[in-house]
Parts: C-alpha cells; sequence; structure tokens
C-alpha cells in the first residue's frame, strides 16, 4: 500500500493505493490517530485505487472513524471500485460510513 495525505484546515484527504492489509494499515492508523488528537477531525479516503482490504484493515477504519466521532468529525469513503463496496456492504460498514 502507498498513501498520500494532503491537508486543509480540519480536514485531511487520503489517497489510499494498493493492498490495505494487516502488514501495512497499523502504521497508517497510528499516524491518522495522532492527526485527530491534534485537530484534524474529517477524513476523507479516496479509494479509487484499492486493490484489496482485510479485515485487520477495516478494523483500522473503523477505529478511525470512532476517534473522529469522538470530536464531532467523521470519515468519509469516496469513491469505492465495487468490490470494496460490496465489501463495505457485506460487513454492513456502508450503515456507519459515509460512502460517496
Amino acid at each position: 500500500m502507498t498513501y498520500k495525505l494532503e491537508f486543509d484546515g480540519r480536514d485531511i484527504y487520503l489517497r489510499l493505493r494498493g493492498h490495505i492489509t494487516v502488514l501495512n494499515s497499523r502504521r497508517l492508523r497510528e499516524e491518522l490517530l495522532d492527526f485527530i488528537d491534534h485537530g484534524q477531525y474529517f477524513i476523507h479516503i479516496d479509494m479509487t485505487e484499492v486493490d484489496f482490504i482485510d479485515g485487520i484493515a477495516l478494523g483500522a477504519l473503523v477505529s478511525i472513524l470512532r476517534r473522529t466521532k469522538e470530536y464531532g468529525g467523521n470519515v468519509f469513503i469516496i469513491k469505492p471500485r465495487s468490490f470494496i463496496r460490496e465489501i463495505f456492504n457485506l460487513t454492513r460498514l456502508n450503515e456507519v460510513f459515509e460512502i460517496r
């Protein structure tokens, strides 16, 4: 997985690429939680180029969402591919994440 972060006030724009797995999601989770704790409560995650996401990575996203909600923020999943969207639907995470 590779990613690019951009910042705009309280918003973080994150573009992900490749496979998001247990091997690489922990570092990203910790980095985002630190940003959230320092005032950036709205995270826009562009998943256009995500090829795979495992259960641990989904758990990391839920953890990030919970932390943003503590501060009145939110996580937005942007343009997931159809098979990634289906994973969100099957796990019912489409009911907790705003998917655009």
